[in-house]
């Protein structure tokens, strides 16, 4: 799933907005900066399990699956394979349409050429998983933003 956010706005404020366009997700996997309150109240009442680590100023650690947690490596080298492409990592593009059509090229093309963006090796990578582009880029869907 991927949203675009203002540049000025903080991961967490979209983040339900995040979750509950997902389906079907049993566990969700964010760092330390999605460690807020409200967040994981949403993330309980959707049924999910959040797999989120305490912030160290928490007076009370909430525990998370640490195993779980190391799959989140997966997503990072997904965004660290994206910025390879300095259109991507310094977004020149200026409305956020072309820039969400750019990332589903840039995956569609990682995807084409073995180098799968979740970090999977390439003898692990089966080119029938790839579905529709639109779908690719997290393995999950994709919200079309609305136009600018």
């Amino acid at each position: 799933m991927l949203l675009l956010s203002p540049g000025n706005t903080h991961d967490v404020v979209m983040a339900p907005a995040l979750v509950a366009a997902t389906g079907g997700i049993v566990r969700l996997l964010a760092d330390k900066a999605y460690d807020s309150n409200h967040l994981r109240q949403f993330i309980a009442n959707a049924g999910m399990l959040a797999v989120i680590p305490s912030l160290p100023s928490r007076k009370v650690p909430i525990p998370h699956d640490a195993n779980l947690y190391k799959n989140r490596n997966r997503i990072e080298r997904c965004f660290n394979k994206l910025k390879h492409f300095r259109r991507f990592a310094t977004r020149f593009d200026r409305r956020a349409a072309h820039f969400l059509a750019f990332i589903h090229l840039a995956s569609l093309q990682g995807a084409l050429s073995g180098q799968h963006m979740l970090g999977m090796r390439s003898s692990q990578f089966d080119p029938s998983d790839i579905g529709h582009p639109r779908q690719w880029l997290t393995g999950c869907k994709i919200v079309p933003l609305p136009p600018d």
